[in-house]
C-alpha cells in the first residue's frame, strides 16, 4: 500500500494501534519486520504517531524471516518468545517454516493479542518503562565500536554503574517478575514463587540481593537478582536480565562478592551452576573468572573460587552496595 498509493493512500487500523498501545503498557515489546523502503514507513508510522511503540524496526525488502531473526539478535531473547501477526498468508507461511518455535498470527487474531493467553501479564512499573530500556540500547549498539580490541575502552566509557540492594517488600514484585522471566542468564533454571522470595529475604543465613543498572545512555532498570547463603559464602543463585549481557556485570558482581567474602575471612567462595543450553554461554564467566569444579550433587555443579589467588583486571563497571535503609555500605 505504501509503495503504489504512498503515505496518503494508507488508512490506519485503529484497533491494532490500541492492541500495541495496550501491549505496550503491559511491557510487551513491538518490534516490525516489514517489506517496505525504510524511509517511507518510518513517515507513515510518525504520522499515526506510533513510531515511538517499536523497538530494533526491520525494514527492507528480505524475508521477514531474516527480519525476525534480526530482531531476535537485537533483543538478545529466545525466538520462541515471539509472536508474529501478518495479513498475507505467503509471508505467515515464510516466517512459519523457517522459524517453527515462533507462535504466527493473522491480523484478524492479532486485533484480539490483549486476550491472549501470554499477554497476560502482571503489569509493574518497571514493565512500563521496558520500551525505554530497549530503545536506550538500540543507542549503546549505535555506539558500540566495531572491533574487540576497542570493546574495553568502550565499556569504560559507558560510565556503567551496578546498584546493589537488599530484597525488600517494595521489591518483590519485580524480582519476581525477573525470576519468572528470566532464561538465558540464569545460572540455576529456578523459578521462585513470590512466597518463596519473601521467604528468603526473611532468612537471617541469606543475602538476597537485587540489581539496578545504569550508564551514559540511560537506565537499565533492575536487570539482577542473586542469592548468597552467608555462613558459607556460597552463591546459591544468580540470574540477569539478557539486556546486560556482554558488558560484564556478572563478572564485576561476582567479583565484589569474592572481595567480600576475603574481607569476612573466607577462604573460597563457593558457587552453584545448573548448565543448560541456554545459559552455557553466560556460564562461561565462573570459567573466567578461575572457579574450579569440586563435584556435582544430581544435575548441579558445585564450583570454588581460590579467594588467596583471585585477583580481578581493571574494573569496568562501579558498584554501589546500599543497606537496607538505603544507606550507601
Amino acid at each position: 500500500v505504501l509503495v503504489e498509493h504512498g503515505v496518503e493512500g494508507v488508512k490506519p487500523r485503529e484497533d491494532m494501534f490500541e492492541v500495541i498501545r495496550e501491549l505496550d503498557r503491559r511491557g510487551i515489546i513491538n518490534a516490525i519486520a516489514s517489506k517496505n523502503h525504510f524511509e517511507l514507513a518510518e513517515e507513515a508510522l510518525r504520522k499515526f504517531g506510533m513510531w515511538e511503540y517499536f523497538c530494533f524496526p526491520q525494514i527492507s525488502w528480505g524475508p521477514k524471516s531474516e527480519a525476525v531473526r534480526a530482531i531476535k539478535t537485537s533483543m538478545n531473547v529466545g525466538i520462541n518468545t515471539f509472536l508474529f501477526v501478518d495479513d498475507q498468508p505467503f509471508e505467515r507461511a515464510e516466517v512459519e517454516t523457517v522459524h517453527p518455535e515462533v507462535e504466527v498470527l493473522t491480523d484478524a487474531d492479532g486485533a484480539l493479542l490483549l486476550a491472549h493467553p501470554r499477554c497476560d501479564v502482571v503489569v509493574t512499573d518497571e514493565s512500563r518503562k521496558r520500551r525505554s530500556f530497549y530503545q536506550q540500547q538500540m543507542l549503546r549498539e549505535q555506539a558500540a565500536p566495531d572491533t574487540a580490541e576497542d570493546y574495553g575502552s568502550f565499556l569504560r566509557s559507558c560510565e556503567i554503574v551496578l546498584e546493589v540492594e537488599p530484597l525488600v517488600e517494595d521489591l518483590l514484585d519485580r524480582a519476581h517478575e525477573l525470576v519468572q522471566r528470566t532464561n538465558q542468564m540464569n545460572f540455576s533454571g529456578q523459578r521462585y514463587s513470590r512466597a518463596q522470595l519473601a521467604t528468603l529475604a526473611e532468612d537471617p543465613d541469606k543475602e538476597c540481593w537485587v540489581m539496578r543498572c545504569t550508564d551514559r545512555f540511560g537506565d537499565y532498570g533492575i536487570i539482577g537478582f542473586g542469592i548468597v547463603d552467608r555462613p558459607s559464602w556460597c552463591l546459591e543463585d544468580l540470574m540477569f536480565s539478557c539486556r546486560i549481557q556482554s558488558k560484564q556485570i556478572e563478572h564485576h558482581f561476582i567479583a565484589h562478592l569474592a572481595e567480600k567474602a576475603r574481607a569476612d575471612g573466607a577462604a573460597v567462595l563457593a558457587a552453584r551452576y545448573r548448565k543448560t543450553r541456554k545459559n552455557s554461554p553466560s556460564g562461561r564467566v565462573f570459567d573466567d573468572l578461575g572457579f574450579a569444579a569440586k563435584g556435582r550433587i544430581e544435575d548441579v555443579r558445585q564450583l570454588e573460587l581460590d579467594l588467596a589467588a583471585f585477583s580481578f583486571p581493571e574494573k569496568l563497571v562501579e558498584i554501589r552496595e546500599h543497606g537496607a535503609t538505603g544507606d550507601e555500605a
